[in-house]
């Protein structure tokens, strides 16, 4: 799996064993103003957690089994 924060605002996750389309991407209404300048994935047990910051001055925790 590898993350990214996109100029948008959105986070992006992808599957390289699936392909080059993001196999998630974070709800709009949710998502960053502005866009993201960094991403860290946390080390929970799920390895399903990240964090992100933006120019918009928030830093965000996304659980990507919650994308849906």
């Amino acid at each position: 799996m590898i993350g990214g924060g996109c100029h948008n605002g959105l986070v992006a996750i992808w599957d390289v064993k699936k392909g080059s389309q993001p196999v998630l991407v974070s709800p709009v209404q949710q998502a960053h103003s502005l866009p993201v300048t960094h991403m860290a994935w946390l080390s929970a047990k799920t390895g399903t957690e990240l964090i992100t910051s933006s120019t918009d001055g928030k830093v965000l925790w996304w659980d990507t089994k919650k994308f849906d």
